[in-house]
Protein backbone atom coordinates (compact mmCIF):
# COMPACT_ATOMS: atom_id res chain seq x y z
CA UNK A 1 0.00 0.00 0.00
CA UNK A 2 0.90 3.30 -0.71
CA UNK A 3 0.34 6.68 0.96
CA UNK A 4 -2.47 7.74 -1.54
CA UNK A 5 -4.08 4.40 -0.58
CA UNK A 6 -4.80 5.34 3.01
CA UNK A 7 -6.65 7.92 4.78
CA UNK A 8 -5.87 9.80 8.31
CA UNK A 9 -9.36 9.73 10.58
CA UNK A 10 -9.48 13.51 9.26
CA UNK A 11 -10.03 12.46 5.86
CA UNK A 12 -11.82 9.81 6.15
CA UNK A 13 -14.19 11.82 8.40
CA UNK A 14 -14.53 14.44 5.94
CA UNK A 15 -15.28 12.01 3.34
CA UNK A 16 -17.74 10.11 5.09
CA UNK A 17 -19.30 13.45 6.45
CA UNK A 18 -18.75 12.34 10.05
CA UNK A 19 -16.90 14.07 13.17
CA UNK A 20 -13.33 12.56 13.53
CA UNK A 21 -14.51 11.70 16.94
CA UNK A 22 -17.77 9.22 15.47
CA UNK A 23 -14.88 7.75 12.96
CA UNK A 24 -12.47 7.01 16.27
CA UNK A 25 -15.47 5.71 17.48
CA UNK A 26 -15.88 3.08 14.80
CA UNK A 27 -12.39 1.84 14.58
CA UNK A 28 -12.47 1.36 18.49
CA UNK A 29 -15.44 -0.63 17.71
CA UNK A 30 -13.91 -2.62 14.84
CA UNK A 31 -16.24 -1.28 12.51
CA UNK A 32 -13.63 0.85 10.46
CA UNK A 33 -10.45 -0.94 9.75
CA UNK A 34 -7.58 0.91 10.86
CA UNK A 35 -3.80 0.63 11.74
CA UNK A 36 -1.12 2.75 12.69
CA UNK A 37 1.87 3.99 10.72
CA UNK A 38 5.32 4.40 12.49
CA UNK A 39 4.67 7.91 13.56
CA UNK A 40 1.11 6.80 15.64
CA UNK A 41 -1.26 7.76 13.17
CA UNK A 42 -4.30 6.14 12.74
CA UNK A 43 -4.97 5.18 9.02
CA UNK A 44 -7.42 3.88 6.97
CA UNK A 45 -7.33 1.91 3.43
CA UNK A 46 -8.82 4.63 0.59
CA UNK A 47 -10.69 1.39 -1.25
CA UNK A 48 -12.72 0.64 2.11
CA UNK A 49 -14.14 4.55 2.79
CA UNK A 50 -14.63 4.10 -0.87
CA UNK A 51 -16.63 1.11 -0.96
CA UNK A 52 -18.78 2.31 2.08
CA UNK A 53 -18.99 5.79 -0.16
CA UNK A 54 -20.75 3.18 -3.30
CA UNK A 55 -22.69 1.48 -1.73
CA UNK A 56 -20.27 -1.77 -1.71
CA UNK A 57 -19.96 -4.93 0.55
CA UNK A 58 -16.00 -4.48 1.10
CA UNK A 59 -14.10 -7.25 2.81
CA UNK A 60 -12.90 -6.04 6.42
CA UNK A 61 -9.59 -8.32 6.53
CA UNK A 62 -8.54 -7.13 2.46
CA UNK A 63 -10.38 -3.97 2.42
CA UNK A 64 -11.16 -5.24 -1.16
CA UNK A 65 -14.93 -4.69 -2.37
CA UNK A 66 -16.78 -7.90 -2.63
CA UNK A 67 -20.08 -7.07 -4.64
CA UNK A 68 -22.22 -4.26 -5.01
CA UNK A 69 -25.59 -4.36 -2.39
CA UNK A 70 -28.50 -5.83 -3.85
CA UNK A 71 -26.11 -8.05 -6.18
CA UNK A 72 -27.26 -11.72 -5.49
Amino acid sequence: MTENDLLTVYEAADCLSLSRQSVYKYIKNGIIPAFKDPFDRLLIPRTYIEGLLTGCLVDHNTCNIVRSVGEG
